[in-house]
């Protein structure tokens, strides 16, 4: 069972309404019986200043939170924060009329699936819920999300053998550079720069955990193997429409990202994309994101990546030997899964995808995988 939990949870309180400072300002002014213009002459400023200021339609500059703190005896600091936190809340007021009207993008994009699987938080106000979504994204406006995300799932999936949902696709990208920005202090360790030879070291090494039965027993060795090499690996349940089982790209030019799905829910399937990820790592572009799917194009970098995965999990030659009698039987499957060091469902699905055996043998050796979310 592979768990996610929320990747975001903010519970900042932004307070309705904040009053100016000139309002505190006069109400000193009336304790003390001092007109406007009587504080003008102390502060040394114009009538219209003070009266602006008191107002509200000026603001309290740091000079001037110095010359209240030494006519009122009240600390510029006081003032200063108080002018903050009023601009601030006038700034937010003016946000929430202009995302209020972008209410509709909402409709567009998958955010309720997104929430239902713990990318983040769902709340009751629908523009809390617009800003809790941008904010999932780390952009000020839907314009921001469009430009930056979904511009570039549409540019993946031009060239795919079918349509997804771009925006499903994008919550999924950007769900896997969430969870890569929190899996150093997760795991606890330092995740080193790029090195392909300690990487591909590290895939012989983490081989093993195919015969692992649970998630629970693999995820972290091969998330802190794959690290220390550069490689940053996380599992993101995919969207209603992605149609991606997994996910390949550099976050930096030192540090790389593997993103799985879990889209078929065997490991089988599982451990192919993983390779087949790592392949495109190891021996491809760095300036291209490489999505990948079942019915992925076959250009000559996705069939290399094919071929990289299968051969590591079951090499050509040791896969001859297993069919050179024809079927095997289910115990020579186990026997042979044994001797190569893998799980005997991986040895399954390759049989399964070469026609060697029919589809419906053989497929309780396959371990299943469920996903399960956590608010």
């Amino acid at each position: 069972m592979l768990t996610i939990h929320t990747a975001i949870n903010n519970n900042e309180y932004h307070p309705d309404v904040v009053s100016a400072p000139g309002e505190t300002l006069q109400e000193m002014l009336d304790d003390r019986g001092m007109t406007q213009t009587q504080f003008a002459d102390r502060l040394g400023l114009t009538h219209k200043t003070v009266n602006e200021i008191i107002k509200g339609k000026a603001p309290i500059s740091h000079e001037t939170a110095l010359a209240l703190e030494t006519v009122l005896g009240v600390p510029a600091r006081f003032w200063n924060s108080f002018e903050a936190a009023y601009r601030e809340s006038l700034a937010r007021e003016q946000q929430n009329v202009d995302i209020a009207r972008d209410l509709g993008w909402l409709q567009r994009i998958p955010w309720k699936e997104a929430a239902s699987k713990g990318y983040f938080s769902e709340v009751t106000s629908p523009v809390d819920q617009l800003r809790e979504v941008l904010r999932f994204f780390g952009v000020a406006s839907p314009s921001g999300y469009d430009e930056v995300y979904r511009k570039v799932a549409v540019q993946l999936r031009t060239s795919a053998s079918r349509e997804p949902n771009p925006d499903a696709l994008a919550f999924w990208l950007r769900m896997g550079e969430v969870l890569a920005a929190g899996l150093p202090d997760k795991l606890q360790i330092e995740v080193g720069d790029y090195d392909a030879r300690i990487f591909e070291r590290s895939l012989w090494d983490v081989r093993i955990l195919t015969r692992e039965p649970t998630p629970e027993s693999f995820i972290k060795p091969l998330q802190k193997a794959c690290a220390l090499a550069g490689v940053i690996v996380v599992f993101v349940p995919e969207l209603t429409g992605s149609a991606a089982s997994g996910a390949a790209r550099w976050l930096s030019p030192t540090r790389a990202l593997i993103q799985l799905s879990l889209r078929y829910k065997t490991n089988d399937s599982l451990w192919f994309s993983f390779y087949h990820e790592a392949a495109h790592i190891l021996k491809h572009s760095k300036k291209v994101t490489y999505l990948d799917e079942a019915s992925h194009q076959q250009t000559a970098d996705e069939i290399e990546a094919d071929r990289f995965a299968q051969d590591f999990l079951i090499s050509q030659r040791d896969f001859s030997q297993l069919i050179a009698f024809g079927r095997p039987a289910k115990a020579d499957v186990e026997a042979f899964a044994d001797r190569i060091g893998v799980h005997p469902g991986i040895v399954v699905g390759r049989l399964h995808n070469e026609k060697v055996i029919p589809q419906n043998w053989f497929n309780d050796l396959r371990q299943r995988y469920v996903w399960e979310f956590q608010r």
